[in-house]
């Protein structure tokens, strides 16, 4: 805005000067500062494109390190998967550890109820009571033998049953020991790997924070980048229309000038006798297209487009007379005509337009030189 501000002053400062005669220097120096504050918004411009690019650079890395971090995220996640399935497959193991110890403490049920049964059995018949049975009820020496072995079978199963049990309830307390471990293991295990997946999201979300200003940023400086386009394409313009103004003002100086020059006063006219004529005027360029390009003296009007002759009645001014024409200047009578007759002259130009210009004067003063 500060720029526009600026431009605008220097255009007041053009048109003031446009409109006063004579300070062309001004006009230069109107149009010196525009090119200077283009210069200065050029520099801006490429100010702005090296923040842009060492912009990009930041965007880029920030985009290539959040890669990284979805890297570390993804592969997080793949580790909690697999740490998933050893969780469910620890917690299968945990299961079936867990209908096994219900199997072993069924067995120590039952077998608790066996030796129940022995126990009660045992109070009512006491060891040597049953010993004494078996002696009396033994018809020979052989039988004794098979029911004191008997007995000591049972005995032993007995003995048997209590070791199972032990080593039963040892086995489901190893079991749940085994089992609480696995537990802590894995709850340790996912509180890490959570810990490590919540750090990564923070981290990233940094980074996307990070990312995001800096794109505004980009942003930004692309927004003043587009308006000091905008005010470089008002520069320009502005330069043109200067340039251009400058331009319509030398052309219409010289205008002024030409015609400031038609205005002075006729110098003294040269010695001679004085006539009073009527004038037309005709061109080399139409003659040339109508085929007529020798005059009646035999002059070469395409070898010399620019000679100065008047068309005449040489009953009133001789063929090769030196004359002297008002507005004109000095020509030589060589040419005539078939509306030329009598007081009349028909002046000659290159160009038709000019011929035109001149139109149709009424009276003419002319001086015949020799």
């Amino acid at each position: 805005m500060k720029l526009i501000k600026q431009i605008t002053g220097s255009i007041c400062a053009l048109i003031l000067v446009m409109i006063s005669p004579g300070l062309h220097a001004q006009a230069n120096g109107a149009l010196n500062q525009v090119e200077q504050q283009l210069r200065q918004n050029d520099a801006l411009i490429q100010q702005k494109e090296q923040e842009r690019a060492k912009l990009n650079e930041e965007i880029q890395a920030l985009q290539a390190s959040l890669e990284e971090v979805n890297a570390s995220i993804n592969q997080t996640k793949k580790q909690m998967e697999v740490n998933q399935a050893n969780i469910d497959a620890t917690q299968q193991l945990i299961q079936e550890k867990r209908e096994a110890i219900i199997v072993l403490e069924n067995k120590v049920l039952a077998r608790q109820e066996v030796m129940k049964k022995r126990i009660v059995s045992m109070q009512n018949n006491d060891n040597s009571s049953l010993l004494i049975e078996i002696l009396i009820n033994s018809e020979n020496l052989a039988t004794l033998l098979e029911k004191m072995k008997a007995v000591a079978t049972i005995l032993d199963a007995d003995k048997d049953i209590m070791r199972m049990q032990q080593e039963d309830k040892a086995q489901i307390e190893a079991d749940k020991r085994i089992i609480d471990q696995k537990e802590q293991m894995l709850i340790k295990e996912h509180e890490k790997l959570a810990k490590n997946q919540a750090e990564l999201e923070a981290n990233i979300q940094v980074k996307q924070s990070m990312l995001q200003t800096v794109q505004a940023k980009y942003a930004e400086i692309g927004n003043e980048i587009a308006m000091a386009e905008q005010d470089k394409q008002v520069l320009e313009a502005n330069i043109r229309s200067i340039q251009e103004a400058m331009a319509r003002q030398q052309e219409e100086a010289k205008r002024n000038a030409e015609q400031i020059q038609q205005m002075k006063p006729p110098g003294p006219a040269p010695a001679g006798e004085v006539l009073y004529m009527e004038s037309t005027a005709y061109s080399v360029e139409k003659s040339l297209q109508l085929g007529e390009g020798i005059t009646a003296a035999g002059y070469n009007l395409k070898a010399n487009p620019n000679i100065k002759l008047i068309a005449v009645d040489p009953r009133v001014i001789p063929l090769g007379t030196r004359v002297w024409v008002e507005d004109y200047g000095e020509a030589v009578a060589g040419d005539t005509g078939g509306k030329i007759k009598g007081n009349i002259i028909d002046v000659l130009f290159p160009t038709e337009a000019e011929a035109m210009k001149w139109g149709r004067k009424k009276a003419i003063k002319i001086i015949l030189r020799n």
